[in-house]
Protein backbone atom coordinates (compact mmCIF):
# COMPACT_ATOMS: atom_id res chain seq x y z
CA UNK A 1 0.00 0.00 0.00
CA UNK A 2 1.51 3.31 -1.10
CA UNK A 3 0.65 6.32 1.05
CA UNK A 4 0.69 9.88 -0.19
CA UNK A 5 2.98 12.41 1.47
CA UNK A 6 -0.06 13.93 3.20
CA UNK A 7 -1.10 10.51 4.57
CA UNK A 8 2.43 9.94 5.92
CA UNK A 9 2.39 13.37 7.59
CA UNK A 10 -1.05 12.65 9.12
CA UNK A 11 0.11 9.26 10.44
CA UNK A 12 3.27 10.81 11.92
CA UNK A 13 1.23 13.53 13.64
CA UNK A 14 -1.21 10.94 15.05
CA UNK A 15 1.67 8.84 16.35
CA UNK A 16 3.08 11.79 18.31
CA UNK A 17 0.17 11.48 20.73
CA UNK A 18 0.60 7.73 21.01
CA UNK A 19 0.62 6.16 24.44
CA UNK A 20 1.29 2.48 25.15
CA UNK A 21 1.25 1.88 21.37
CA UNK A 22 -2.20 3.44 20.85
CA UNK A 23 -2.90 6.65 18.94
CA UNK A 24 -6.60 6.78 19.90
CA UNK A 25 -7.00 4.61 22.97
CA UNK A 26 -10.23 3.20 24.34
CA UNK A 27 -10.68 1.25 27.60
CA UNK A 28 -13.44 -1.31 28.21
CA UNK A 29 -15.60 0.24 30.93
CA UNK A 30 -17.87 -2.57 32.11
CA UNK A 31 -18.88 -3.19 35.73
CA UNK A 32 -17.80 -6.83 35.43
CA UNK A 33 -17.28 -9.46 32.79
CA UNK A 34 -16.55 -8.53 29.19
CA UNK A 35 -17.45 -5.95 26.56
CA UNK A 36 -18.73 -7.73 23.44
CA UNK A 37 -16.97 -6.91 20.18
CA UNK A 38 -19.41 -7.35 17.30
CA UNK A 39 -19.05 -7.89 13.55
CA UNK A 40 -21.35 -4.95 12.89
CA UNK A 41 -22.52 -1.87 14.79
CA UNK A 42 -25.63 -3.49 16.21
CA UNK A 43 -26.63 -5.42 19.33
CA UNK A 44 -27.80 -8.16 16.96
CA UNK A 45 -24.35 -8.32 15.30
CA UNK A 46 -22.38 -11.55 15.70
CA UNK A 47 -19.97 -11.47 18.66
CA UNK A 48 -16.44 -11.77 17.19
CA UNK A 49 -14.53 -11.18 20.43
CA UNK A 50 -14.65 -9.96 23.98
CA UNK A 51 -12.73 -7.19 25.75
CA UNK A 52 -12.23 -7.94 29.44
CA UNK A 53 -12.93 -5.12 31.89
CA UNK A 54 -10.15 -2.48 31.74
CA UNK A 55 -8.59 -3.87 28.55
CA UNK A 56 -7.41 -1.47 25.85
CA UNK A 57 -8.24 -0.99 22.19
CA UNK A 58 -7.40 1.27 19.28
CA UNK A 59 -10.45 3.31 18.28
CA UNK A 60 -10.50 3.29 14.49
CA UNK A 61 -13.71 5.29 14.20
CA UNK A 62 -16.08 6.75 16.79
CA UNK A 63 -19.68 7.47 15.83
CA UNK A 64 -21.50 9.29 18.65
CA UNK A 65 -24.71 9.44 16.57
CA UNK A 66 -25.03 5.65 16.34
CA UNK A 67 -23.37 5.02 19.72
CA UNK A 68 -20.83 2.58 18.25
CA UNK A 69 -17.05 2.58 17.91
CA UNK A 70 -15.06 0.60 15.34
CA UNK A 71 -12.08 -0.80 17.29
CA UNK A 72 -9.19 -3.24 17.18
CA UNK A 73 -7.83 -4.97 20.26
CA UNK A 74 -5.27 -7.75 20.15
CA UNK A 75 -6.27 -10.01 17.26
CA UNK A 76 -9.88 -8.76 17.12
CA UNK A 77 -11.47 -5.99 15.06
CA UNK A 78 -15.13 -5.02 15.30
CA UNK A 79 -17.64 -2.73 16.96
CA UNK A 80 -18.38 -1.93 20.60
CA UNK A 81 -21.02 0.22 22.25
CA UNK A 82 -19.61 3.62 23.29
CA UNK A 83 -21.75 3.34 26.45
CA UNK A 84 -19.14 0.87 27.75
CA UNK A 85 -15.98 2.49 26.38
CA UNK A 86 -13.80 5.15 27.96
CA UNK A 87 -12.37 7.49 25.32
CA UNK A 88 -10.17 10.57 25.11
CA UNK A 89 -8.70 11.94 28.34
CA UNK A 90 -10.78 9.54 30.48
CA UNK A 91 -9.26 6.56 28.64
CA UNK A 92 -5.71 7.94 28.98
CA UNK A 93 -6.13 8.56 32.71
CA UNK A 94 -7.49 5.04 33.27
CA UNK A 95 -4.76 3.52 31.09
CA UNK A 96 -2.16 5.29 33.20
CA UNK A 97 -3.54 3.48 36.27
CA UNK A 98 -3.72 0.11 34.48
CA UNK A 99 -0.41 0.03 32.59
CA UNK A 100 1.99 -2.61 33.82
CA UNK A 101 5.67 -3.12 33.13
CA UNK A 102 6.76 -6.48 31.77
CA UNK A 103 10.08 -8.06 30.87
CA UNK A 104 9.96 -10.01 27.60
CA UNK A 105 12.41 -12.78 26.71
CA UNK A 106 14.39 -12.04 23.52
CA UNK A 107 15.73 -15.58 23.22
CA UNK A 108 14.52 -19.16 23.71
CA UNK A 109 15.68 -20.82 26.91
CA UNK A 110 16.17 -17.59 28.86
CA UNK A 111 17.38 -18.65 32.29
CA UNK A 112 15.56 -17.28 35.32
CA UNK A 113 18.06 -17.43 38.18
CA UNK A 114 17.83 -17.49 41.96
CA UNK A 115 20.23 -14.54 42.27
CA UNK A 116 21.48 -11.79 39.95
CA UNK A 117 24.60 -13.63 38.73
CA UNK A 118 25.47 -16.32 36.18
CA UNK A 119 26.72 -18.72 38.86
CA UNK A 120 23.40 -18.89 40.72
CA UNK A 121 20.88 -21.72 40.36
CA UNK A 122 18.49 -21.76 37.38
CA UNK A 123 14.89 -21.71 38.63
CA UNK A 124 13.29 -22.14 35.20
CA UNK A 125 13.74 -21.32 31.54
CA UNK A 126 11.51 -19.05 29.48
CA UNK A 127 10.63 -19.18 25.78
CA UNK A 128 11.23 -16.23 23.46
CA UNK A 129 8.33 -13.76 23.62
CA UNK A 130 7.12 -14.83 27.07
CA UNK A 131 6.36 -12.06 29.54
CA UNK A 132 7.38 -11.79 33.16
CA UNK A 133 6.24 -9.18 35.66
CA UNK A 134 8.93 -6.51 36.18
CA UNK A 135 9.97 -5.93 39.81
CA UNK A 136 13.18 -3.87 39.68
CA UNK A 137 16.39 -3.17 37.76
CA UNK A 138 19.77 -4.23 39.11
CA UNK A 139 23.21 -3.94 37.50
CA UNK A 140 22.68 -5.78 34.19
CA UNK A 141 19.75 -7.81 35.58
CA UNK A 142 16.01 -7.50 36.01
CA UNK A 143 14.26 -8.88 39.06
CA UNK A 144 11.05 -10.50 37.80
CA UNK A 145 8.02 -12.28 39.16
CA UNK A 146 6.70 -15.43 37.49
CA UNK A 147 3.58 -17.04 38.92
CA UNK A 148 4.27 -15.41 42.29
CA UNK A 149 7.91 -16.55 42.49
CA UNK A 150 10.74 -14.04 42.08
CA UNK A 151 13.91 -14.53 40.09
CA UNK A 152 16.46 -12.70 37.97
CA UNK A 153 17.04 -12.51 34.22
CA UNK A 154 19.91 -10.97 32.30
CA UNK A 155 18.99 -7.58 30.82
CA UNK A 156 21.09 -8.52 27.77
CA UNK A 157 18.52 -11.09 26.59
CA UNK A 158 15.32 -9.23 27.43
CA UNK A 159 13.24 -6.20 26.58
CA UNK A 160 11.15 -4.10 28.97
CA UNK A 161 7.76 -2.74 27.90
CA UNK A 162 4.86 -0.95 29.52
CA UNK A 163 1.66 -2.63 28.37
CA UNK A 164 -2.08 -2.73 28.70
CA UNK A 165 -4.21 -5.87 28.43
CA UNK A 166 -6.15 -6.41 25.20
Amino acid sequence: VQLTQEEYITKAQEAQGAAWGYTNIGIANVASGNLNVRAEASTSGKVVGKMPKDSACEILELNQETGWAHISSGEVEGYVSVDFLLTGADAKLRANELARTVVIADTDGLRVRDEANVDSAVLTQILKGEEMEYVETLDGWFKVSIDGAEGYVSAEFTEVQTKLDT
